[in-house]
């Protein structure tokens, strides 16, 4: 019995001294070699790991390699061959993307659901194919997703609105990474604007099933509305162009609306994005050169006294430095040829073009939004009007919103009077000839002829998606 017990006490005492050995030797080749040993170890031991990182090798998947490394390997959509619900959830995205027009079957998530369907009882090399095609899958889905098309983009004129950008595997694979869940990743990647997704649930539930024309009008507009911020603001404005209509949003819902007036055919207002940071009450108003050449100088050469009945003067320019110059003094013919430079400012008053307020989302466009003093003007059922500016039906109105409170306005009878908004406000213009009202889809006539630029790609796209995305199934 004490030879027994002698000889049990020295087994552990020997294990116990062989895993003090090993442990210690683990430790020196860790501290040679460095930690990437023992993670290699720890790689090679997994064999789901092991399998990702085989399959990693084959040339189509060579995008995937950096993320995969980065994250040591580790399967996203499969546990052990078992899939996550999140797989299933993507299969359903994929399945639905034609609402996005994306092609629907274009991610070959037939084959992926396949494929969810056999991982179980398939071998590591299958199962770690299967991870990498969901994910490239994954990724082309929010790639296409962040894109417009070219014809659909807006001009970002302010460094506060970050216009949606195309992300690449390195970017999904690190929000996969850094989120709290697969499922809070997914919902990351795929956030569309609120307008956006109005317009996609009316296509998804079938409201132009039956109707293709008018299916394809509502695809045009869903690039349009693609083609602004996934976070439009707590706070925003939308311009609306082609139904010459503005609309006040806190949060997802339009709070107010107002007809304007926008740029007739061939002085389009552009589809633009910017930020409302002040406005100038009792305004000056610089007339733009061309209106300066075609406009004025005709009527100025004409009659001499039309410079004071506009009142208006003449200046060098519109920068500090301008001088304002004798109007008996400038070769007005020479003006109206366009050889000679001249800048009109209308003085503030109530025949000013820009009525009693501009309001300035600072932009190389020129753009703005502005009173004017001809009101009957927004009585038309065609407001394409101006020479690209956006005048608003009700100043006071606009105004009382923007800066919330209702004593915003000129403080005498000094000209160009700048109030900041302490909060400022994002302005979107777009062109929106198919969204869903209350009871279907209203359409507005395409006054800008801009459809048709959109119409061949959108078809292009929709003709070759499937082998744009061959890299997915392959």
């Amino acid at each position: 019995m004490r030879l027994q017990l002698n000889l049990s006490i020295d087994r552990r005492a020997a294990s116990a001294f062989l895993g003090l050995l090993g442990f210690a030797a683990l430790s020196w080749w860790s501290l040679v070699y460095g930690p990437g040993l023992i993670g290699a170890i720890a790689i090679g031991a997994d064999p789901q790991r092991a399998a990702v990182r085989a399959a990693l090798a084959a040339p189509a998947m060579a995008d995937l390699r950096p993320g995969y490394a980065e994250r040591s390997y580790r399967p996203i959509w499969l546990d052990h061959g078992r899939p996550r619900p999140e797989a299933d959830d993507l299969l359903a995205r994929l399945s639905a993307s034609g609402a996005d027009d994306l092609g629907g079957a274009g991610y070959g998530q037939s084959d992926l659901a396949a494929r969810l369907k056999a991982a179980p009882d398939a071998g590591w090399a299958e199962r770690a194919r299967t991870e990498l095609l969901l994910t490239k899958a994954f990724v082309a889905y929010v790639e296409d997703l962040h894109t417009p098309l070219s014809a659909a983009q807006l001009v970002y004129t302010d460094p506060a609105l970050r216009p949606p950008s195309r992300p690449g595997e390195a970017e999904v694979l690190a929000l996969v990474d850094n989120s709290p869940s697969l499922g809070a990743a997914m919902t990351a990647a795929t956030r569309m604007n609120p307008l956006y997704l109005t317009l996609r649930g009316a296509i998804a539930s079938g409201q132009a099933a039956n109707d293709p024309v008018r299916r394809q009008l509502m695809l045009i507009n869903l690039e349009r509305l693609r083609a602004l911020p996934i976070n439009l603001g707590r706070r925003f404005i939308l311009v609306d162009a082609a139904s010459a209509r503005l609309w006040m949003f806190e949060g997802d819902q339009a709070v107010d609306s107002m007809k304007v007036i926008v740029g007739k055919p061939d002085e389009a207002t552009p589809m633009m994005a910017g930020v409302i940071r002040y406005a100038i009450f009792n305004p000056f108003w610089n007339v733009p050169p061309d209106l300066v050449r075609m406009v004025y100088a005709p009527r100025i050469r004409a009659d001499r006294a039309a410079l004071a009945a506009l009142r208006m003067d003449a200046w060098s320019d519109y920068t500090a430095d301008g001088r304002k110059l004798d109007p008996s003094a400038i070769d007005w013919a020479a003006v109206q040829a366009g050889t000679v430079t001249v800048g009109l400012r209308q003085r503030p008053g109530a025949e000013n073009s820009m009525g009693a307020v501009k309001f300035m989302l600072p932009n190389e466009l020129g753009i703005y939004l502005h009173d004017t003093p001809n009101k009957t003007l927004f009585s038309k059922p065609e407001r394409t009007l101006s020479a690209g500016c956006v005048r608003v039906e009700d100043y006071r109105r606009l105004a009382h919103w923007l800066y919330q409170r209702s004593d915003v306005g000129a403080k005498g009878d000094a000209p160009d009077q700048r109030v900041d908004l302490e909060r400022p406000v994002p302005v979107y213009i777009s062109y929106l000839t198919a969204m869903p009202e209350a009871g279907g889809v209203t359409v507005a006539k395409d006054v800008y002829g801009r459809d048709g630029a959109l119409l061949e790609p959108l078809k292009t796209r929709q003709a070759q998606i499937s082998p744009a995305h061959s890299s997915v199934r392959s």
